[in-house]
């Protein structure tokens, strides 16, 4: 596979190389020397994990672009310490929270092309530099109590996620992130414009409603200890469309209007909220799900399930050519098919585990 930039994708032979998990969260996490448990892996008709030396994980970059982005580690170590403290933090900091994991998603979608030599011959359209802060994106944050310090992926290897990088989890010690981002994710139902259509050369726009709707996003989420929501004007649409975007609506839930980021948003007992400084994370200190109970089971068939839930978003229609169009829902359905395979593997300790209980508690 020729070697590319994972930052901005142009082709590099210099030497330098990024951490996509980075050496300050190795080192909070555990010995900097030990092998990483890469998640579950699919091919060859067998379900399995991958192990990889830490060290090794580490994909072609720019000397620039590592340095232009160095910036984005330092602001993200604060603000997961802060987390895995229960300290407070500010809705500026869940911006960072969020563009990091842009970052992370990414960079493994591109790390996982490299070390399975792109085995479904995808040709990668946009790189990490082209995917920050692009997109409505969310995260909701879980504590699971009873397992060691440590980072986990989940989701990561499936080729859902290897066509559609839009969910994943990353585990950091005690809490689970669960993160999306896609576009449109969920504007309609914050009152933001929406999509209503898109043909090969144009997109076809409606104005928002103008007030939020509860949930943000339809399918329901197992409830997080806490959530966060922001949405991203796409690119150019504050141009193209900058009668839509030009209300007061839209600007006073806006974090930065002229750069199409939207304010922090999150979900309580049943309303949207916009969040405030300082965010209280006090939450995240209470009893969590237990590792290995039903519950945590069912929060790791979460991702798969999103990712389906994603892929149905994406209009085949919008593909003008018929053979790829074709081929697209083909290898949608196949991909899906996977993933269903993987939910019904957990499913299966889930049962186990509820089975367990009642025996426990006879």
């Amino acid at each position: 596979m020729t070697k590319f930039c994972i930052f901005c994708g142009k082709p590099t032979n210099k030497k330098n190389k990024e951490h996509v998990i980075p050496k300050w969260l190795i080192k909070l996490t555990g010995n900097t020397k030990r092998n990483i448990q890469l998640g579950m892996v699919v091919g060859e008709g067998k379900i399995g994990n991958m192990t990889f030396a830490f060290n090794q994980f580490q994909f072609p970059s720019c000397t620039k672009c590592n340095s232009d982005h160095a910036y984005l580690e330092s602001d993200a170590t604060k603000v997961v310490v802060a987390l895995l403290g229960s300290k407070p933090i500010e809705t500026k900091q869940v911006s960072i929270l969020l563009n990091w994991l842009d970052k992370v998603r990414i960079g493994l979608w591109l790390g996982y092309l490299y070390l399975n030599k792109n085995c479904f011959g995808i040709d990668p359209s946009f790189y990490i530099a082209d995917r920050v802060w692009k997109s409505d994106r969310m995260v909701a944050i879980y504590r699971v109590d009873g397992d060691t310090d440590g980072i986990n992926f989940s989701g990561v290897q499936t080729p859902t996620f290897q066509h559609q990088p839009s969910c994943f989890m990353l585990r950091i010690n005690h809490l689970y992130f669960f993160n999306m981002s896609d576009s449109f994710l969920f504007s309609a139902r914050l009152g933001f414009p929406y999509k209503v259509s898109r043909s090969t050369n144009t997109i076809t726009m409606a104005k928002g409603a103008g007030f939020a709707k509860y949930p943000l996003i339809r399918k329901s989420l197992i409830s997080p200890a806490i959530d966060f929501y922001q949405p991203i004007i796409p690119e150019g649409l504050l141009v193209t469309c900058r009668s839509l975007y030009d209300q007061d609506y839209v600007h006073k839930h806006s974090f930065d209007w002229a750069r199409g980021i939207g304010a922090i948003f999150g979900q309580i007992s049943g309303k949207i909220i916009q969040h405030k400084d300082p965010i209280d994370t006090g939450g995240l200190s209470n009893q969590g799900f237990q590792k290995n109970s039903k519950d945590y089971w069912k929060l790791l068939s979460q991702v798969y399930e999103f990712q389906n839930h994603l892929a149905d978003r994406y209009d085949p229609g919008e593909i003008g050519d018929a053979t790829k169009r074709s081929d697209f829902k083909k290898t949608r359905k196949h991909n899906k098919a996977i993933n269903n395979l993987l939910i019904h593997k957990l499913m299966k300790k889930q049962v186990s585990c509820a089975l367990k209980y009642k025996f426990l508690g006879a």
